[in-house]
């Protein structure tokens, strides 16, 4: 790897890393606002804290994981060394959906609980990705972190994040 793919996957994994942190930080602080909300039964609160936690698993968890199942998984499974671990975090995908749905009927302690479980599967996840996939990703010359999340808010966020332009090239 030349030292500019090296320095654009470095920036590449930061990027992901921090969007991946405001995710879990907003879905942890969403769920303990419901949480806190139906503790003293306040349910308008609940009520809005419910809603502002379904609007985010619709409006950015399920696109975030689309785009890192089109981007990021289907690359990486093609490898022998991180197909099992693509698989799991697919998986992982479907039961968000379904913790999602879940959620979107349940009231009161129900709702509280679905939050947190899917918040703390969430986090989970996300420790693994950060953990293990991303720096495999970064770290294998056949893959590129940078050039499959350019340009994708859905997996960095606002941060900009440019391939080198052999990366763009050779990957897409």
């Amino acid at each position: 790897m030349t030292e500019t793919n090296v320095e654009s996957e470095s920036a590449a994994l930061e990027a992901m890393m921090r969007h991946h942190t405001e995710l879990v930080a907003r879905v942890r602080a969403t769920t303990a606002e419901l949480t806190r909300a139906i503790d003293t039964g306040d349910e308008d609160t609940a009520y809005n804290a419910q809603g502002i936690l379904v609007e985010w698993g619709e409006r950015e968890m399920l696109p975030h994981a689309a785009a890192e199942e089109a981007q990021l998984y289907g690359p990486a499974g093609a490898t022998e060394e991180a197909r099992l671990l693509v698989e799991a975090l697919t998986a992982d995908h479907k039961d968000l959906a379904a913790l999602l749905d879940e959620l979107r009927g349940a009231t009161g302690i129900g709702a509280a609980t679905v939050a947190s479980s899917l918040s703390r599967v969430f986090a989970l996840h996300i420790e693994k990705e950060n953990r293990v996939l991303l720096p495999f990703i970064a770290r294998t010359p056949d893959l590129s972190l940078s050039a499959a999340v350019e340009g994708l808010v859905e997996l960095v966020g606002d941060t900009h994040v440019q391939a080198p332009d052999e990366s763009r090239h050779a990957h897409g």
